[in-house]
């Protein structure tokens, strides 16, 4: 029997025992970190996910998944999906179908209903819930140890990249992006000491935020993919909200969506802490872009158009907020 096919049993089977039959399936994603599908019947439709185990990752995304969806219901919080039923043993789960059209391009309604929601998470503290969350994928809540990581990440990316990759690619990379993290880490890091070793205190985040992983339905947004999501650091989330490739701001925009923000939490936005993490996580965003270098399948056009986009978003984060490019 084929993977797919003890797959479909097994979805047939804890569907069939809650009383709901299943007639039609149709491909949604087909990713690296998991498989989706809407399936349906005469009457409703579900979504369903299947994760998908890579060496070396011990991150138990179902459990994270599943953990944080029903700590958000307990907390009250609705335009999430609901748990229909899951599988261990596949690794599979089943939610709610979630209708809604995807966000191209956020008007400012948007940005404030995603403050709102990312605000409601924050209000959830760790001594508050007795239920099992973990922290977030790629957390840390020291700046050094965000640096060292994005140094590994980059060393790491400088590794994987075949000889056959244009060594102008290569040297870029060196250059911009280990050059700099090295320099950071051995330089400038003794210059912010009283930032250095602030512990910044965990806050819940859905770790991977942004305009992709949510859909508005009459006027109202709702949030899915919580399989990263746990505690992390607050100005990692502040740093992803206003520097994201596919949503990035300008200065005078992102300034006033922080403050908005600030306002909600009833909290003090740092620009000076913020403006290291921004420091870091321009080059780990970079790597983010580039890393699709790493397909074997991409032609040589694509392979340019990649690194034409992280080499434009390198230098744009740059001019915004650190004043270091033309």
């Amino acid at each position: 029997m084929s993977m797919q096919e003890v797959l479909k049993n097994s979805v047939n089977n804890s569907l069939n025992e809650i009383g709901i039959s299943i007639n039609k399936i149709e491909v949604i994603n087909s990713g690296i970190n998991s498989l989706s599908w809407k399936i349906k019947n005469d009457k409703e439709s579900f979504f369903l996910k299947k994760y998908i185990n890579k060496p070396g990752d011990i991150r138990d995304r179902l459990k994270t998944e599943k953990g944080i969806l029903n700590l958000l219901k307990y907390q009250n919080i609705k335009n999430i999906p609901k748990i229909v039923c899951f599988s261990k043993k596949y690794n599979w789960i089943i939610l709610s179908w979630i209708e809604g059209d995807p966000i191209r391009s956020p008007n400012d309604e948007d940005w404030e209903g995603l403050l709102y929601f990312l605000a409601s998470m924050q209000q959830i503290k760790k001594k508050d819930i007795s239920f099992e969350i973990k922290n977030a994928s790629e957390s840390f809540f020291d700046i050094l140890s965000h640096a060292k990581f994005i140094q590994f990440r980059i060393n790491q990316l400088l590794q994987k990249l075949e000889d056959n990759k244009p060594s102008s690619i290569r040297n870029w990379i060196e250059e911009n992006l280990l050059k700099t993290i090295n320099n950071y880490l051995y330089k400038r890091i003794y210059n912010i000491k009283e930032i250095c070793y602030k512990k910044n205190s965990a806050i819940l985040s859905q770790s991977d935020i942004g305009f992709h992983n949510t859909l508005r339905f009459q006027g109202k947004l709702y949030f899915f993919d919580f399989e990263y999501a746990g505690w992390d650091d607050p100005y990692k989330q502040y740093t992803d909200l206003v520097i994201q490739p596919e949503n990035l701001l300008n200065y005078d925009q992102a300034t006033s969506l922080l403050n908005r923000f600030g306002i909600i939490l009833n909290k003090k936005i740092d620009l000076n802490i913020l403006l290291e993490y921004i420091f870091l996580y321009r080059l780990k965003w970079t790597i983010i872009i580039l890393k699709q270098l790493l397909n074997n399948n991409i032609s040589k056009y694509d392979e340019k158009q990649i690194f034409l986009k992280a080499e434009s978003y390198y230098k744009s984060v740059g001019s915004i907020w650190l004043m270091d490019e033309e």
